[in-house]
């Protein structure tokens, strides 16, 4: 074996053990040591026998074997440790920024005689599918449906005294409802403002709208049944 040859042996088998001991290889890892362990040993002797490594090389191999062998660790300066906490608080800022994002597009409430209006201004696009509701209510099934290109609405009965309706419109449509006292009350939810009316004793309704289609969700349930509706609605 020529000296290059033993002065890589020498160096590398304990960060060769340390690498196998830790790491199970795959047949393609196993075939590219061999394939250099054969380049090695094929260094030709006589050309290598004069051959001296300079001092930074000797040290900076020292260090990498330390380092494959856990004895030392690689020092930050202060610079680089600088900018790894900017590019921390960037990436945290980005993230809490995308989270708070709203899926809503702002809209306007109006006050009329009769009660109030609801809009969106923008651009609209025609229904594309039905609303998906994830909860509803024990008891209730779907009874009626009325869709069109702009226009899906669904009626769920448990009764003749029970029902619910949910309405899906294009955005630019325009919503009408009437709450008692002349006052309704807005939440958010999940980046979703809603806006909860009631319109009689036990007369419920809730619009919103997720920036694509405005929902009205509206009937004979309890507040918080409705709301629930509400925020299962996709």
């Amino acid at each position: 074996m020529t000296r290059c040859a033993k002065e890589y042996e020498n160096r590398n088998c304990k960060s060769k053990r340390l690498w196998k001991a830790r790491v199970k290889m795959t047949d393609f890892e196993k075939a590219c040591e061999l394939a250099n362990e054969q380049w090695v040993n094929s260094f030709d002797e006589k050309t290598d026998e004069n051959i001296k490594f300079s001092h930074s090389h000797e040290k900076r191999i020292k260090e990498i074997a330390q380092i494959a062998d856990g004895k030392k660790r690689i020092k930050l300066t202060r610079k680089t440790l600088k900018y790894i906490i900017i590019a921390a608080v960037l990436l945290a800022l980005a993230a809490t920024t995308a989270i708070a994002t709203p899926h809503f597009k702002k809209y306007l409430v109006n006050k009329e005689q009769n009660g109030y209006v609801y809009t969106v201004p923008g651009k609209s696009k025609g229904i594309d599918k039905a609303p998906i509701l994830k909860y509803i209510p024990n008891g209730y099934k779907k009874a009626e449906e009325n869709t069109s290109e702009n226009y899906a609405s669904f009626t769920y009965r448990k009764n003749s005294n029970e029902w619910f309706s949910i309405d899906k419109s294009i955005l630019t449509s325009t919503m009408y409802f009437n709450s008692e006292n002349n006052d309704y009350e807005e939440f958010e939810y999940n980046g979703v403002k809603y806006i909860v009316y009631k319109s009689d004793e036990n007369f419920y309704g809730v619009i919103w709208n997720d920036g694509t289609y405005v929902y009205d969700i509206y009937g004979l349930l309890t507040k918080s049944d409705i709301i629930k509706v509400a925020k299962c609605t996709k």
